[in-house]
């Protein structure tokens, strides 16, 4: 930088100093992205949508499988014993997801509240 000075200060006139600078890319002023509150409610809703069906989803099956790896063990047999052996971290797993889904969903009331009294106080 200090040597593009230099040789700016070397130049007799205003003109030959414009001729000889380089000619650099216009900076573009950053831009600032609006925050959009009804973009923000509506993509809340479409996630709540779509974790209340998943949740919904994921209780059938676990549901199911349950009471079969229950009997499964109960009844002893060994071939179905071994199969099921593949298959027995599938509840848990299900388990797991249900557990962290509906606590979701539980206090997303409280959530909700919570927000809008901050709004209100923010007003």
């Amino acid at each position: 930088m200090q040597e593009l000075q230099s040789q700016i200060f070397k130049l007799k006139s205003k003109e030959q100093a414009a001729v000889a600078l380089p000619d650099f890319p216009a900076q573009k002023e950053p831009t600032i992205k609006i925050f959009n509150i009804e973009e923000e409610k509506r993509m809340n809703k479409f996630l709540n949508k779509w974790f209340r069906q998943i949740h919904r989803w994921i209780a059938i099956p676990t549901a199911l499988l349950i009471p079969v790896a229950l009997t499964i063990k109960l009844i002893g047999n060994p071939a179905l014993v071994t199969f099921w052996e593949k298959w027995d971290k599938l509840p848990s797993v299900f388990m797991l997801f249900m557990a962290i889904t509906g606590a979701y969903l539980y206090l997303l009331p409280y959530i909700v509240k919570y927000q809008r009294k901050q709004k209100s106080n923010a007003l």
